[in-house]
């Protein structure tokens, strides 16, 4: 079975600025419509090709999200992952729309795949509810 994570854990790994790769699992032009800030962008239909280029370290923390919890891109995505070889991954079963909700905001635009640093920080800043 694989791990889940829920908004808050997700949240206080933020806060504490642990080292975490955040994947939106939903297609490119879901994501250029709006994405958690600092995630990247894996869908389905490209993890193979991709998985490397976007997440070079297979030991990282990785979690895989999608629009909500009746969505299975995202356990199909973390599925492949693993498949893969990546080490760490679990899933933000409740995606964008519980971020949403909870006061979260969304970051437009095509994916500009920054460093994982720089992922992270902007991924804190963009929730500002507690």
């Amino acid at each position: 079975m694989m791990p889940t994570i829920s908004r808050q854990e997700l949240k206080r790994k933020m806060d504490a600025h642990e080292n975490v790769i955040l994947v939106e699992a939903l297609p490119l032009h879901t994501y250029e419509q709006g994405h958690i800030p600092g995630a990247v962008n894996l869908p389905l239909e490209n993890v193979r090709e991709l998985a490397a280029h976007r997440i070079p370290d297979k030991n990282a923390e990785v979690i895989v999200y999608s629009e909500s919890s009746g969505c299975g891109c995202a356990a199909q995505v973390a599925q492949e992952l693993m498949k893969l070889g990546y080490a760490r991954v679990s899933r933000y079963a409740d995606g964008k729309a519980d971020w949403v909700d909870a006061g979260g905001t969304l970051q437009a635009g095509p994916p500009d795949m920054p460093p994982a640093d720089a992922m992270r920080s902007s991924a804190q800043k963009a929730f500002q509810h507690t």
